[in-house]
């Protein structure tokens, strides 16, 4: 294989390629936060009350952030597949909102079901709630076979710098995306933007997507040089002649504890929490004092915030 064919190869396949997958994934995924954009046209629409609508908006968060169906799927099926699954919901989901809010229905369905659509969408003027609908789904369609689990090799310390530094310049990227957006937005509240003006910050707000593409490039440029200089004709050129082993006593085995027999040993064995620091499988969170505590600070604390960020127009409104 060319060396270019096999530096493309290693680029799609590897770690870094997907990392920028899953930023596009979350940045596609973020449409739960512009409630308070489509929610007028949700209660002019549907001729809903504020308080009917704080129930769709409270189902909304609900299905965003509630996920124990989500990680209980990952336990047990590919990434892949969860990402098709959240696809499908996203899509379905917002699709018969679309409908629903645009009269494509023969009557107005009722709250519940309202409520229902957006709990499985869980991510709309008309034409914004199809596109929250679709670019999600697209997104993770598109990178459905770039996001896997893949097991990371043993990191030196220098390995390890450079892999920080990595993410350093991808978080300065989206801050720096993030202020663009800032004075995008603030300048198209205060100056009429023509076509041309807009087709512009639009395509800025794209190669600013693309920009930690050129990250991937440089981390794996690094890791193809590395491996070109790993391949065992280079090490055989370069390695010296071995020096005879040399015999060591090797230290007793420790005991190995006896597996347990019963279905409730098992079941005891499978629910206990692993070392402060390890991964948690979804039964051993559903029982941790730990995840406990940490989903009731997210509770108070995120519920508040998403409260004020689906308010957001009214207070607007209110203030002129």
């Amino acid at each position: 294989m060319a060396p270019a064919a096999a530096f493309a190869a290693q680029v799609v396949r590897g770690r870094w390629f997907m990392a920028y997958g899953s930023f596009l994934i979350m940045s596609a995924a973020g449409a739960t936060y512009i409630f308070a954009i489509y929610s007028k046209d949700i209660k002019s629409t549907l001729g809903y009350t504020q308080e009917q609508l704080n129930t769709v908006g409270f189902f909304k968060d609900v299905g965003a952030n509630v996920g124990i169906h989500a990680g209980l799927v990952a336990e047990l099926a590919p990434p892949w597949l969860v990402l098709a699954l959240g696809a499908a919901m996203n899509l379905g989901g917002y699709l018969m909102l679309y409908l629903s809010v645009t009269g494509r229905v023969h009557r107005t369905p009722p709250l519940w079901l309202v409520c229902l659509y957006i709990a499985v969408g869980a991510n709309s003027q008309a034409p914004l709630i199809l596109l929250v609908g679709w670019l999600p789904a697209a997104v993770s369609v598109a990178f459905l076979a770039t996001i896997r689990i893949i097991r990371a090799p043993p990191r030196s310390p220098v390995t390890a710098r450079r892999e920080y530094r990595a993410f350093c310049a991808f978080l300065y990227v989206s801050l720096a995306l993030a202020a663009y957006l800032l004075v995008a937005i603030a300048l198209q509240k205060r100056f009429r933007f023509t076509r041309a003006e807009y087709a512009a910050s639009a395509a800025v707000v794209f190669l600013m997507l693309l920009l930690p593409l050129g990250i991937v490039l440089r981390e794996e440029a690094v890791l193809f040089k590395a491996n070109i200089t790993n391949t065992p004709e280079s090490q055989a050129r370069a390695a010296p002649t071995p020096a005879l082993p040399v015999a060591t006593k090797q230290p007793p085995a420790a005991p190995v504890p006896p597996p347990a027999t019963t279905a409730g040993q098992r079941l005891l064995l499978s629910l206990r929490p692993p070392p402060r620091g390890e991964d948690y499988t979804i039964l051993q969170a559903l029982v941790s004092v730990d995840m406990l505590l940490l989903f009731m600070a997210t509770v108070f604390g995120v519920g508040g915030t998403l409260m004020a960020i689906d308010n957001m127009r009214r207070r607007r409104d209110a203030l002129r």
